[in-house]
């Protein structure tokens, strides 16, 4: 997995996995993030301030390793670079050309619960 430089990913796509997490979500398997009602928030550190952006088109899923066990919760997440948003065309331009956007069209995330969360 190839990690971009220069940018800090701040996952917050609360209301997806909140979903995901229903009672009864995961007796079938893995649960599809819905693209069309998941998004995730970024923040990126500049020299001279925070610049905050969302992405759209999320895609991936989320699932339990145990079954009814919501402490093994798993996530694998892929983010469009080319839908990342700043409300800044020129920078996001920019900021697409710095990620390497066409040789990277994707930030890939897997990711798990930490012990005692």
């Amino acid at each position: 997995m190839i990690v971009h430089p220069f940018l800090v990913l701040m996952i917050a796509a609360n209301a997806a996995l909140s979903s995901a997490v229903a009672s009864t979500a995961f007796e079938s398997g893995p649960v599809e993030l819905n693209r069309s009602n998941s998004e995730v928030t970024f923040t990126v550190d500049s020299t001279w301030h925070e610049i905050h952006g969302t992405v759209g088109d999320v895609r991936g899923k989320v699932w339990l390793e145990r079954p009814a066990d919501l402490s093994s919760l798993k996530v694998d997440v892929q983010l469009p670079v080319g839908s990342f948003d700043t409300d800044n065309g020129r920078r996001d331009t920019r900021m697409r050309e710095v990620l390497l956007a066409e040789q990277f069209p994707d930030v890939h995330f897997e990711g798990a619960l930490q012990p005692g969360c």
